[in-house]
């Protein structure tokens, strides 16, 4: 992925550092799983707010991603005392989420359970993530080599996780599947659209 994102880059001359926080966060998480820290670190120091906010506000998805590769980085190069403050206040954020007792989307709680399991808080992180699984997180298949659940990789309450998203994985894809050889999906949603287009004439 970091390879097909610098050859975009190169093939048409953009400077990154020109680029949306968007997309800085989303070179700098890149760079962070590729073992790349230091460059990570200087990509995402200019985005990431010491107090674990955003510089600027550009949406749910690099806010989850971002300051956890800054941290993932920073613990990688032996700057602890960094990571450990910038881990800290996104563990507030969560208990601070958590206490209200309104209802997460999974991605939120995949976000707390990976801040505990970065701070070292293994079983907290496992329940946070067992949470999200119950909530419908399903990002098996981009998790499988995340080098920040390394760490958990042969942990029985992590591979079970795991595999209860693995097994809705495939009984979706048994659905889906079914679905379209019953009726060609494809071709009712194009033949929807030429109804569309031939009604707005």
């Amino acid at each position: 992925a970091l390879q097909r994102f610098r050859e975009a880059l190169a093939a048409n001359q953009i400077d990154i550092a020109r680029e949306l926080d968007l997309i800085q966060f989303w070179y700098g998480a890149l760079l962070a799983r590729a073992g790349e820290h230091g460059a990570a670190i200087e990509h995402l120091e200019r985005v990431v707010d010491p107090a674990g906010e955003l510089l600027s506000q550009t949406g749910p998805e690099p806010q989850l991603d971002g300051p956890h590769a800054l941290a993932w980085s920073y613990l990688r190069t032996g700057a602890t005392a960094k990571a450990t403050a910038l881990l800290s206040i996104l563990w507030q954020q969560c208990q601070l989420e958590a206490a209200d007792a309104v209802p997460r989307d999974s991605a939120f709680l995949h976000y707390c359970a990976e801040t505990a399991l970065l701070s070292g808080d293994v079983d907290e992180a496992l329940a946070w993530l067992e949470r999200a699984v119950a909530a419908g997180w399903r990002d098996y298949y981009l998790r499988q080599n995340d080098p920040y659940w390394a760490a958990v990789e042969d942990d029985p309450r992590f591979r079970a996780q795991m595999e209860i998203v693995r097994k809705d994985i495939d009984r979706q894809r048994a659905e889906i599947a079914r679905i379209d050889a019953a009726e060609d999906f494809v071709a009712k949603v194009d033949a929807a659209m030429a109804a569309r287009k031939s009604t707005k004439r």
